[in-house]
């Protein structure tokens, strides 16, 4: 299956992301003796122009470039077990209609890198929908098959709609609190506020007894950029990474945009919001620091 073309890393960035994940990997791997923990990343898919058709902006190809530093240097700073299998919603919805493509494109360069494969999009033959039971693949036998992933030792990472991550999160974790739709459409009206934001990285940590334990809170784990709108074009060198806060999520609003010629300099991380340095501009919970990126 193959939804079409995708802007892809430089080479540069293409060989230093796979070291990283790499070199990442192989600490995981060490570190099993010390039991890591096996996790499951969701997110929401990067930024976006509305269609039909809606394809990822160039700031959302580089977002969904840097997955592959991002979730290599959380899990080495947690001790979480390395990504081995990559999800997506289908780009084609069960009835054979033409669904959306973002959550696919996003979740690429990382599969690419952790499986090199293409996300994984169906379950026992049967299409991933952003609402499950639509899919006839149902939350609970979703649930069982995440477990089965994670219970082998290795993370899983998943890119969904907005619409349906509150759907996602409550067939992981039954009682999860995350924006989005609880049921399908068209019986969703409450839906269009708020959703999930574009930034948003909720982490699902397995128990070692066959079920998820959700996020404390929906923003304990954002995305964070070593850009911000209220710096410089181009000041993106420092090892600080700014986190957006619900009312500014998106990389490059159309008020101050990421210029396509500083997208090479765009790096982030996932970051805890209760362990931020605070910074005075509105829009941002705070920063962390990290070494600098490859």
């Amino acid at each position: 299956m193959n939804p079409g073309p995708i802007r892809t890393m430089t080479r540069k960035k293409a060989l230093s992301y796979s070291l990283l994940f790499f070199c990442g990997s192989l600490l995981s791997f060490i570190s099993s003796a010390n039991a890591c923990t096996p996790v499951l990343y969701a997110f929401r898919h990067a930024e976006d122009l509305n269609g039909p058709p809606t394809v990822l902006t160039p700031v959302g190809m580089a977002h969904a470039n840097l997955y592959v530093e991002m979730i290599t240097a959380f899990e080495l700073s947690k001790n979480y077990c390395p990504v081995g299998s990559v999800y997506s919603v289908n780009p084609v919805k069960p009835g054979g209609e033409k669904g959306t493509t973002n959550p696919y494109f996003t979740a690429r360069p990382l599969a690419n890198v952790v499986m090199n494969l293409n996300p994984i999009i169906e379950v026992d033959n049967k299409p991933i929908d952003e609402f499950l039971e639509t899919s006839n693949i149902g939350a609970i036998h979703f649930r069982e098959v995440m477990i089965d992933k994670v219970a082998a030792g290795s993370s899983v990472a998943i890119f969904w709609t907005s619409q349906g991550l509150h759907n996602l999160g409550e067939a992981i974790a039954p009682g999860t609190d995350i924006p989005g739709c609880s049921v399908p459409p068209p019986v969703r009206p409450e839906c269009e506020d708020p959703k999930p934001p574009r930034n948003a990285a909720y982490i699902f940590e397995y128990n070692g007894s066959g079920s998820f334990v959700a996020p404390g809170k929906p923003d304990q784990n954002i995305q964070c950029f070593n850009w911000a709108n209220f710096r410089a074009p181009g000041d993106m060198s420092s090892t600080k990474y700014y986190c957006g806060n619900a009312s500014n999520p998106n990389l490059g609003p159309s008020d101050h945009p990421i210029e396509d010629k500083y997208l090479y300099k765009l790096h982030g991380r996932i970051c805890d919001t209760s362990d931020l340095k605070p910074v005075t501009e509105p829009g941002y919970y705070g920063y962390c620091e990290s070494p600098a990126s490859p």
